[in-house]
């Protein structure tokens, strides 16, 4: 078990954090069970494995805080990151289901939703591509591969000062549930809550006519 042999050099860890994974990027209809089983074990389950091997450690020490590395495509999913978008996804909502379960034990959990960083994330080390090809699909495959080979080393953000800013949010009195990470998954984010709430408003009528009869 990775957690144990780290505590076995480290009894003094109070923080986890959680950043393993990479991209895969196609249409949902092409991706595979193997593909999309095996980017779900590096990061969803990885993670997953993880907390459960440090959450005995960090409620005997009565503190500790849980970073899980998540992403803006698991607020506002794009074509062609729909399984991708899904793991993240995935872990976000396990993020703040354990927020409320791990306040009574003084553990806070902060899910990092980051936009486009300069990292390696869009290198061929990182980023894959599904292998099953559909006609359908092609133009709009080679328009997203583009795009992305197009913003790759020239993203926006600056990977040290996220770090610096994780790290203030985790010595901060309150640490947030959410840190979404640049203005361009602040703004992903402000409109995919809006349009939310738009249709929640739209729709609030007929909803709230589901119930049984009084």
């Amino acid at each position: 078990m990775v957690a144990q042999r780290v505590l076995a050099m480290d009894r003094d860890i109070d923080v986890v954090v959680n950043n393993a994974g990479y991209g895969l990027l196609g249409p949902v209809e092409e991706v595979s069970d193997v593909e999309a089983g095996h980017l779900f074990r590096v990061n969803f389950f990885g993670a997953f494995q993880v907390l459960r091997e440090m959450l005995p450690h960090l409620r005997a020490r009565g503190r500790g805080h849980l970073i899980n590395v998540s992403s803006i495509a698991a607020l506002d999913p794009l074509p062609g990151s729909g399984v991708y978008a899904a793991a993240k996804a995935a872990l976000t909502a396990m993020s703040e289901a354990l927020a409320t379960e791990l306040a009574p034990f003084n553990i806070t959990v902060t899910s990092v939703e980051p936009g486009a960083f300069r990292t390696q994330f869009l290198s061929e080390h990182s980023v894959r591509y599904t292998t099953r090809a559909l006609t359908p699909y092609e133009q709009a495959k080679a328009d997203s591969r583009a795009h992305f080979a197009r913003r790759a080393g020239c993203q926006p953000g600056d990977p040290d000062r996220a770090a610096r800013l994780i790290i203030d949010a985790i010595t901060a009195g309150d640490p947030p549930v959410h840190l979404v990470l640049g203005a361009d998954a602040m703004d992903r984010t402000r409109r995919r809550t809006q349009e939310l709430l738009s249709e929640i408003d739209r729709w609030s009528e007929r909803s709230a006519a589901t119930a049984f009869p009084q």
